[in-house]
């Protein structure tokens, strides 16, 4: 209200009389229980080739998207074998895998590095319409 009280006695001498309308969501999003194993990424965002997904067959996901990110490739770099042991340059002490978001902040002190964390969604408007595809990556910053 202290916006609409700011416009009125602004100098443009508009008064908002009515709201037609007004819609508000609020959604609860419950993540699972953390990053676990590979998934297979929608084709329009495969012929992107903006994203990096390792394959996986264990529950470090999430160390794997973190050393992907630390140590980029020019080849393969959805292989694991294209990267260091993530273990042996990244600190997991007290970690649990899979990585769940509340331990996020632990990790991100135990290595100075900043975590993003994000989701992807895909949003069907109608079946014969394209897909909506937000695309929300990790993003990594060393301190």
């Amino acid at each position: 209200m202290n916006k609409l009280t700011e416009f009125q006695e602004g100098q443009s001498g508009l008064t908002l009389n009515r709201i037609e309308s007004l819609e508000i969501n609020i959604n609860k999003y419950e993540f699972s229980n953390g990053g676990t194993s590979f998934i297979e990424l929608p084709q329009e965002i495969k012929l992107k080739r903006a994203v990096i997904n390792v394959k996986n067959t264990d529950q470090f996901c999430f160390a794997y998207a973190v050393i992907s990110c630390l140590y980029p490739v020019e080849r393969n770099p959805q292989r694991i074998s294209s990267y260091p042991d993530f273990h042996t340059v990244l600190n997991f002490t007290g970690i649990n895998f899979p990585m769940t978001i509340e331990q996020i902040p632990k990790f991100e002190k135990l290595n100075n590095i900043s975590i993003n964390m994000m989701n992807l969604i895909i949003l069907k408007i109608k079946e014969t319409v394209k897909s909506n595809i937000i695309l929300l990556g990790l993003k990594i910053y060393r301190g």
